[in-house]
């Protein structure tokens, strides 16, 4: 199911075939890219198959639904998710697993590629933060502090919530699954960090994000071609990008 997303959807596309979603100085970005096209085409085509629903069918159904519903066979989904789906659709254990995006066998590749040999997936790292000037400021600080320790991100494993950043505790996020007699293929997730790419976001993406994925929209539905809403986004992330730069350099001088 190829909904319009970017995370869970054309952005590992496009770095599958040496693409680039922006510059690795995050100055730039990559829309227009020869690689980028190809991977952003082939995602978006996918829904002119017979067999892939179109985007008004997702503006009322979410696709873990779709799937869940036994309507849909394959989507995107982040790791983040796999211990509520396991725990919400006790049905369905037994009758899904999780596997690697196939890769591309022809990536066009250049001096921005990542030279993963057509393997690409997202991943997306969070981090704590808290107000610069709160009235329990130093209160905060050590909470946050904490969260970052080991026994705090063995916590955060154990849970399920997210598979833990602090190395060497990575495992424990297996943890989540054991009370259930079906397993999931949980190897595929860590298999993918050696080509795992991280979330693709620069200090002006709150202007652009949603904006890029208006533009694509319009391809989707048909409303422009691909190649003009690709034009369009390179533009709208370039223009966005140098404002916000250009920000910052008069506030910082």
């Amino acid at each position: 199911m190829a909904y319009n997303d970017d995370q869970l959807g054309y952005w590992a596309f496009a770095y599958q075939a040496g693409g680039h979603i922006l510059t690795a100085d995050r100055t730039q970005a990559g829309y227009t890219n020869p690689g980028s096209v190809k991977g952003i085409e082939f995602y978006v085509n996918m829904q002119k198959e017979d067999w892939c629903p179109d985007q008004t069918f997702f503006a009322e159904t979410t696709p873990n639904t779709a799937f869940f519903s036994e309507m849909g066979a394959m989507y995107m989904e982040g790791t983040w998710n796999l211990p509520q789906w396991m725990k919400s659709y006790p049905d369905m254990r037994g009758k899904w697993d999780i596997a690697k995006l196939p890769k591309c066998t022809d990536p066009i590749e250049d001096g921005e590629s990542l030279d993963k040999e057509g393997r690409a997936t997202m991943s997306n790292g969070l981090c704590y933060a808290t107000g610069a000037h709160g009235k329990k400021l130093e209160a905060a600080l050590d909470v946050i502090k904490y969260f970052g320790t080991e026994e705090a991100q063995r916590i955060q494993g154990e849970s399920g919530a997210a598979i833990p950043a602090y190395l060497g505790t990575e495992e424990t996020w297996r943890s989540a699954f054991s009370s259930y007699e079906e397993q999931l293929n949980l190897d595929v997730c860590f298999d993918q960090f050696d080509y795992a790419i991280q979330a693709v976001y620069n200090s002006a993406s709150p202007k652009w994000k949603s904006q890029v994925l208006d533009e694509l929209n319009k391809a989707y539905n048909g409303d422009q071609d691909l190649t003009t809403s690709l034009e369009n986004m390179q533009s709208i992330v370039n223009t966005e990008t140098a404002k916000k730069l250009a920000k910052i350099q008069r506030e910082g001088t």
